[in-house]
């Protein structure tokens, strides 16, 4: 019997030899994804034990029973197919549950970009700023700066970036390095 009639008899008749024949089929390619997962995981420096591959082979029944129950014929693709590619996400969902990485900061260091300029500016005025900053190579920056953080209101990256005819990223990406260079001689 193919893959797509065992699927029938599970759905509508409830056969738990057809679902036993299913899960026997899918089952290797199941193990294998979530060790290939599992490795990934071990090689990680930044990953714990989130993806517990014994639970995973444990589960390996009832989530190949779900993907029968979730698989939709009608979509013109194999029900291997299915079964890797939902045993792929269920793997990358466990693993992205929890953040990976643990950022390690200063105390009463800024936390985001508003609080870092706003230390710089309700301390500095512009031209202590760019004397103190003198090696600072990139001539856009200052028109950044100033357009972001000295304006009557604060300008958005689009607008900033328009003005400049460079992209919205790029600005922002130009004003984020050097306004960590610009930090680090404040704090001395």
């Amino acid at each position: 019997m193919t893959d797509i009639e065992l699927i029938s008899k599970v759905k509508e008749d409830n056969d738990s030899s057809a679902l036993s024949e299913l899960i026997d089929r899918h089952s290797g390619m199941y193990v294998k994804i979530i060790q290939k997962y599992s490795n990934i995981e071990k090689n990680s420096t930044f990953c714990s034990e989130k993806l517990d591959i014994n639970e995973l082979r444990d589960d390996k029944a009832y989530n190949i029973y779900n993907y029968v129950l979730s698989f939709n014929p009608d979509k013109k693709m194999k029900f291997s197919t299915y079964v890797g590619a939902m045993t792929r996400y269920l793997c990358l969902d466990i693993l992205n549950e929890t953040p990976n990485k643990i950022e390690i900061t200063e105390l009463n260091s800024p936390s985001t970009e508003e609080d870092i300029t706003e230390n710089i500016t309700k301390d500095n005025s512009l031209d202590e700023i760019q004397k103190r900053a003198k090696n600072i190579k990139d001539d856009r920056f200052w028109p950044i700066f100033k357009l972001r953080d000295f304006g009557d209101k604060k300008s958005s990256w689009r607008e900033i970036g328009s003005q400049l005819n460079i992209s919205h990223e790029r600005t922002r990406q130009i004003y984020q390095k050097n306004i960590k260079y610009i930090k680090s001689f404040l704090k001395t």
